[in-house]
Formats: structure tokens, sequence, C-alpha cells
């Protein structure tokens, strides 16, 4: 029975029937799909009669004739009811007449102990709503229904010679099966995201280098005032002062008293700042002789200011300082495609987590619709989907499609955490359940999917201290 299909309010149910199920010496997994059937775990079912009279209540659907006779009080009361539902399942299958038999244990319950068909043993004694009821609780099973006593599979398996689980396994996102090597799709996955984000990456780089190619194959001038990378920038400014001067873009943005310099223009405007001004004597019309019509001039002198000492920029070129400049180029160079490296990087480790994430995805919708049947993915399921897509979006080298990679993963993350956390603690469901029966000292496959399920309250009931 898939669990994962429950709402909270269901499973916190389910939880109840758990445990009664354990202490009564009952398989759950016999218990869970037969209430399913029953109620679907609601407290507040009510079954009615043709003539709409209610007859049985609550979550096992006694009636009060039947709670009579195994002394519950109060059927509204979900403990009561619960634990009567298990005393009258322990019952039938004490009786030599049913036994462990699961299909004559729900005959027993829907249809009384005491009809015709246990002594006949003729299907068609049977009644119909009774027929109805077995193949829905079998449906909702999965399959043919497991034994009623608890810890009889196992012993079954057993016998078979399937051996029990020696050691706990790490659990795989979404599942409950033992983990598998991912390595080979992921190193798969992580070279076609780099390869990915590695051609995305160089035609953006490619983009401006074309268009400058193609601006001045036609005879234009590259645009002065258009943005440019801080090292073509500094390319620009040593072409434009004396050879023997080395000055920073920065240095040359502190002397100038200017903001960040972004275009070639800017360059132009701070030496022009920088540079020796002389005084002039400038003429200006100040009025028109309304005789004449000649202009009458006002002459002022222009304030000078000395040219910025750039004497500290000065430098003799020698092999060192060859060396340095080089060195200083190389560093420029890889600084600026340090961006690039990263993107390539964020690609690969998006295509592997994708490729990770979307096997495992696939792999558990198949699972869950027993084969590739369409169906709805279950809510886990559609998280491990949807961080497989968010893999596949991060190869892509653009800050929005990583972003929204790194959104659609998270409820994948907050899952394998919880995933973690199920790993770490499913030993405490084992040593639970061995405390009510005889059984392997390792948790079960099954086990690790019940701790799954316990709820907020689990660590609290297991004994499990944080």
């Amino acid at each position: 029975m898939d669990l994962n299909k429950l709402s909270k309010e269901q499973l916190a149910v389910a939880e109840k029937i758990f445990i009664a199920a354990q202490k009564h010496g009952l398989n759950p997994d016999f218990v869970l799909p037969m209430v399913m059937q029953e109620s679907g775990f609601n407290q507040s079912a009510v079954s009615k009669d043709k003539n709409k009279n209610p007859v049985a209540f609550g979550v096992m659907q006694i009636t009060p004739a039947t709670a009579k006779t195994y002394k519950c009080d109060d059927l509204n009361d979900m403990d009561q009811n619960i634990n009567c539902g298990m005393r009258i399942l322990a019952d039938l299958s004490s009786r030599p007449n049913i036994g462990n038999d699961p299909y004559k244990v729900l005959a027993g319950y829907n249809a009384g102990p005491d009809t015709k068909f246990f002594t006949t043993g003729e299907i068609k004694d049977l009644p119909k709503e009774t027929l109805n009821h077995m193949e829905s609780v079998a449906n909702h099973y999965g399959g043919e229904l497991p034994d009623v006593l608890s810890g009889t599979q196992e012993e079954t398996k057993t016998t078979e010679g399937v051996p029990d689980i020696a050691e706990p396994k790490e659990v795989p996102t979404g599942s409950a099966e033992v983990e598998r090597n991912h390595w080979p799709e992921m190193l798969a996955g992580a070279g076609v995201g780099a390869k990915v984000a590695g051609s995305v990456e160089s035609t953006r780089q490619a983009i401006p280098f074309v268009q400058n190619v193609l601006t001045r194959m036609a005879g234009n001038v590259p645009n002065p005032n258009a943005p440019a990378t801080r090292p073509s920038l500094q390319r620009y400014l040593n072409s434009q002062i004396s050879p023997n001067l080395r000055m920073p873009l920065t240095e040359l943005e502190k002397v100038a008293g200017v903001d960040k310099i972004r275009t070639m223009s800017e360059v132009q405007n701070a030496l022009k700042a920088i540079q020796e001004v002389k005084s002039e004597r400038v003429a200006k019309t100040a009025s028109v002789d309304p005789k004449t019509g000649t202009p009458r001039k006002i002459f002022t002198q222009t304030e000078a200011r000395p040219a910025v000492d750039l004497s500290k920029f000065e430098h003799t070129p020698t092999l060192a300082t060859r060396a340095t400049d080089e060195l200083s180029r190389g560093a420029e160079f890889v600084r600026g495609a340090l961006p690039s490296v990263a993107r390539v990087g964020v690609g690969a480790l998006g295509g592997a987590l994708a490729a990770r994430q979307l096997y495992d995805a696939f792999d558990q919708y198949k699972k869950e619709g027993q084969g590739w049947n369409l169906h709805m993915p279950s809510a886990r399921n559609a998280s491990q989907i949807a961080s497989g897509v968010g893999g596949a979006l991060g190869t892509l080298p653009f800050g929005v499609t990583q972003a929204a990679g790194l959104a659609l993963q998270a409820p994948e993350v907050i899952g394998q955490l919880n995933d973690a956390d199920v790993a770490q603690n499913a030993q405490a469901v084992a040593d639970y359940n061995r405390s009510m029966k005889n059984l392997p000292a390792q948790p079960t496959e099954q086990e690790i999917e019940q701790y799954r399920q316990m709820g907020p309250a689990r660590n609290m009931r297991l004994g499990i201290r944080r």
C-alpha cells in the first residue's frame, strides 16, 4: 500500500493502526489496506444499511452489537474503536476454520464468522458485497494479500532461501531501496553539462569580438561610449600615455577624481582632467551697440591649472618589469576567464545532478506505476523530476536559468535531508519492532519506509535522543 498518497490526517490515523496492529501481533501490511477500504482512516465514517440506517461506525467500521461482544464502550473514541477492531481480527485468526488466511479473515470481519461460507467452504455462499470488499482490499495492497499475523512473512521468506538484510543500507532519494552506484550517469551528465555550458559561454564571449571585427571591416570606428571590460580599458589607457609611465586604471580614477571608468571616452576625459591648463584671455560678448550694431566684448582671464604630478608612475623598462607586465597580463586573462570557468563548472555540476535525479525520478515513476503506465506521480517523485529539470537548467550559463534551477532543486534537497535522517535512525524502528517480536537485528526496507511515515513524534516514541 502506498502511504505517500495519504493525507496528513490519514497518516496520523495509519500510525495508530500500525502500532495497534503490532501490539496485537497482527501484520500492519494486512491491516492498513483493510482499514483503508473500511473507513479510509476516517473516524467520522458511518456505514448505512439498505434503509439508510447507520449500522457501523468509525475507523474500523464496527457495529454496536459487535462492540458489545468485545466490550468496547465507546465507538466514537478512536483508540477504543481501533483496539476493538484489532481484538476482532486477532479472535478471527485464532479460529481453526479461519486461521492466518487473509481472505477468510476479511470474510469473517465483513460477513460475520458464522456465515454459511465457513461451513461449506463454497465461494458462492459469500455475499457479493463481501467478495467486492475482499477485491478492493487486495487492490489497496497492490497484489496478493499478506498473512494476517505478524512475523509469518519473514519466516516464509527465510524458508524460500531469500537472505535477511545483513546491514542497513543508505536510502536513495524517493524510495526505500538499496542505494545503487550513480557515478556512471553522473560522470556522463557532468560531461554533457560542461559541454553545453562551454558551448553557450564560448558563443557569449565570441559575440562582442565578432561585432568588433565586423565594425572594423566596415570601416567604422568602435563606439567610444560603449561599455568595455577593465582589461581593454587598461590597454587603451596604456596606448594614450607616455611609454615611460605605468599607471593602473584605478590610479587614474583617483588622481582625476572620477568614479569608476567604464568607457574609452571616460578614459579620455580623465586624462584631460590631469593635464596642465594655461591661463588664457577669453573674449565674451556682453552687449551690442544699438547705433552701430557692433558687439561690445568683455575680456576675462581663465584660471591656470598645473598638471598632476605623475612622477611616481614613471618607470624604466627592464627585463624584470617586462616579466612583471607579462605576468600582470596573464593574471588579467585568468581573472577575466574565471567567471566563464565558474559557469562551465556550474554547468557540469548541474548536468551531474540532473543525470542522477532524473534517473532516480523515472525509476521511481516506473515503480509507482508498476511499469511505464501514465499516472500522477507522488509528491516526492514530482520533486525529484523538478530537481532533475533544475539541474538541466543549471547547465545553461545564465544567471536566471541557474537561479531557476536552484529554486527547482530546493524541495528535493529538503527531501534528501529527511532521507539522511531516515538512514540514520531506521535502526530505531528495527529495535522498536524487535521488542515486539523475534526478527533479524537490522532494519528491513519496509521498516525504513515505516520510519519515514511515522511523523514528527517518531523520535519521542522510538527513544531517539538529539
